[in-house]
């Protein structure tokens, strides 16, 4: 199920971009949660989970469990777990978009830059799921048929498929990760064209709700390679502590990359929407679906029926039916099965 996308105007020339944030410019806020409203006391996610973690850390026996802590703490208290800067590409489509600019040339420019980012990009565009009459030829033959709404998206998954869910040592479950990820998107998105959510900002938080996960094996891969192998925790407690530290952690990530802090909030409550602080809770409730519903659709072999009654519950709190959930299973299996193969 394609995006729909919004009529492009025709753009001013600006400067050539740079791909990344740099300077003062990497300080300058973005905020990505569309037409929600902005949150009147966003939450000190750091400070409260700082404080977690202490706790745990006082309460471990295992040696290598204490020492992950302490990883985690240095990189709260220094930045440290902020992930690969945000893409100046990705802020400047939206920029585009918000303030009715279309400037293709110039957003080609900036992809550009890194070249394996262009070449995933037109690779992406030729691929079954987008490809026109002719093969997309460049970058900007690429975004033209993708459109700028989309554009954002895939740079993103990308991003996140090549620089975030991908740690040394755990080559398996950070392609779990991602594929979930991938699933959470369409899913997301399928479920906003219901709802009166963006369908753009339902997809991008679908991509990122999980991105804490992705953090907590960074710090055991980075205690591991630090005491050179002598620091290896547990699968068991890795495990555990991204069940319980993955939601602020990528609340935090999402506030360092500027993303807003309507997004922030709705994924530090994913597992727990209702709690969430009002603007945010209807996409915290939608992301909280999408989940699930992800969850399912990887289950699903080819000829599978989507099982109604598990699906039913978790859409009671959006105001749908079983019936729209079995719905948009069949309508977004085709969607991940393609995008899975070029991304």
């Amino acid at each position: 199920m394609r995006p729909t996308e919004p009529r492009a105007s025709q753009a001013q020339t600006e400067a050539p971009a740079k791909l990344f944030l740099e300077g003062e410019d990497a300080q300058r806020p973005v905020n990505l949660s569309g037409g929600l409203e902005t949150i009147a006391t966003p939450l000190d996610f750091g400070a409260e989970l700082l404080q977690e973690i202490q706790r745990l850390r006082a309460r471990a026996d295992d040696p290598v469990e204490r020492e992950l802590y302490k990883e985690l703490e240095r990189g709260l208290r220094s930045d440290g777990l902020q992930l690969p800067p945000m893409p100046q590409v990705i802020l400047r489509v939206h920029r585009l978009i918000d303030s009715g600019l279309f400037n293709v040339e110039d957003l080609a420019r900036g992809v550009e830059l890194d070249p394996a980012l262009a070449t995933k990009m037109v690779g992406v565009a030729n691929s079954p799921f987008y490809a026109g009459m002719e093969p997309a030829q460049s970058v900007r033959d690429a975004i033209v048929r993708i459109g700028m709404l989309e554009t954002r998206n895939i740079l993103m998954a990308i991003l996140l498929r090549s620089r975030v869910f991908r740690v040394p040592g755990f080559e398996q479950l950070t392609q779990d990760m991602w594929e979930h990820a991938l699933a959470a998107s369409v899913t997301c998105r399928a479920l906003a064209a219901q709802l009166r959510i963006d369908p753009d900002l339902a997809f991008l938080g679908g991509l990122v709700h999980d991105v804490g996960r992705a953090v907590i094996l960074s710090c055991a891969g980075d205690l591991r390679r630090r005491s050179r192998g002598r620091l290896q925790p547990d699968l068991t407690l890795l495990q555990a502590l991204m069940e319980r530290l993955h939601a602020p952690l990528g609340a935090i990530v999402i506030e360092s990359w500027y993303l807003g802090d309507d997004l922030a909030v709705a994924i530090a409550h994913h597992h727990q929407p209702d709690a969430a602080p009002e603007p945010a809770r209807p996409l915290s409730q939608l992301m909280a679906a999408g989940d699930e519903l992800a969850k399912v659709l990887r289950e699903l072999g080819e000829d599978d029926t989507p099982p109604v009654a598990r699906l039913g519950p978790h859409l009671e709190p959006l105001g749908l039916s079983a019936d729209v959930a079995a719905q948009i299973m069949a309508e977004v299996r085709e969607e991940f099965e393609e995008l899975g193969k070029v991304l």
